[in-house]
């Protein structure tokens, strides 16, 4: 009989919120595989057809990340969502969120659609079901309140942008890196805009800054740099030379005739399916915390073959 979070996985988790787990790179539960979480308590599922479990906790607090056995789609990210939120989740967190309620994942990894629920017993309840190779791929993230689940959002974006399913190769995190994973062309850029307004508060204006900049990394650490920014109508546009140096967990840009270098924080290095290398980087004044990653992190992104070869440009 195949087990349900309402039947069973829910009590596991608090079950091994107080036991020792162990942790695996790469980890299965049939045809998908994934990175457990750094920190995380993995528990392997106890038949073919049960769920994959990993969690993290404390003093009066609780997370946990499902897997669940993946299944073919029926075409139909609304339909497989539906489907999955009763047959797993009704028991215990009530009627599946209103297509309105519910929105596509989009990140580094497969693509998917995403609603919450809560119940004053259980918590709150958010399911995600991604899509690859006519698959549905359901994940259920429980927490204790809505606070401990946007406390652990990054883990969870990195968690579901390595889940693979066969054919695709398995694809651990990478928390740390060597140069020649450097090696390529790699782009990075954003832009936002503000309206403001006078005392009254008319409207006065709109302020908009967009920037992209390239950086083609050798084999040894040695980059070129092209940026190119625009602010109200004004175009800027620079190039630099320097070279990349890796101490501990930080990426320093060393340009040339820089005393001081730009230092960052490693996050992660992912391959996403398409090939895409994504390298997310967090400035070194900023703590390692989800908010800040959130709001400060740069995601660098390299083509699929961007790979440069020794020192040639």
């Amino acid at each position: 009989m195949r087990k349900t979070i309402a039947s069973g996985t829910f009590a596991l988790l608090l079950i091994l919120s107080n036991a020792a787990g162990a942790l695996a790179q790469v980890a299965t539960l049939g045809e998908v595989s994934f990175s457990p979480p750094a920190g995380f308590r993995y528990q392997k599922p106890a038949a073919t057809d049960g769920a994959a479990n990993m969690t993290d906790s404390g003093p009066g607090w609780y997370y946990g990340i499902v897997v669940l056995p993946a299944f073919r789609s029926a075409g139909d990210f609304d339909r497989d969502f539906a489907a999955v939120w009763q047959r797993d989740l009704a028991g215990m967190y009530g009627r599946e969120p209103s297509i309105d309620d519910r929105y596509d994942y989009r990140e580094a990894g497969y693509p998917g659609r995403f609603g919450s629920g809560s119940s004053d017993r259980s918590g709150v309840v958010t399911l995600y079901v991604l899509h690859a190779h006519s698959m549905a791929i359901p994940v259920a993230v429980l927490a204790t309140t809505v606070g401990v689940r946007n406390d652990h959002s990054v883990a969870l974006e990195l968690f579901l942008d390595g889940i693979r399913v066969s054919p695709d190769p398995p694809q651990p995190l990478k928390r740390t890196v060597q140069m020649t994973d450097l090696a390529g062309e790699w782009h990075e850029g954003g832009d936002s805009s503000v309206n403001w307004v006078d005392a009254f508060g008319n409207y006065a204006g709109t302020t908009f800054v967009a920037h992209g900049v390239s950086y083609e990394v050798a084999a040894d650490g040695s980059f070129r740099s092209r940026f190119a920014g625009i602010s109200n109508g004004r175009i800027l546009r620079e190039q630099s030379t320097g070279r990349i140096e890796l101490r501990d967990d930080l990426l320093v840009l060393q340009e040339s005739g820089k005393q001081e270098g730009a230092r960052y924080r490693i996050i992660s290095l992912q391959e996403a399916p398409n090939g895409v290398g994504v390298l997310t980087l967090l400035e070194a004044q900023y703590q390692v915390y989800a908010a800040n990653i959130r709001m400060y992190a740069e995601k660098w992104y390299r083509a699929p073959g961007g790979r440069l070869s020794g020192t040639d440009r």
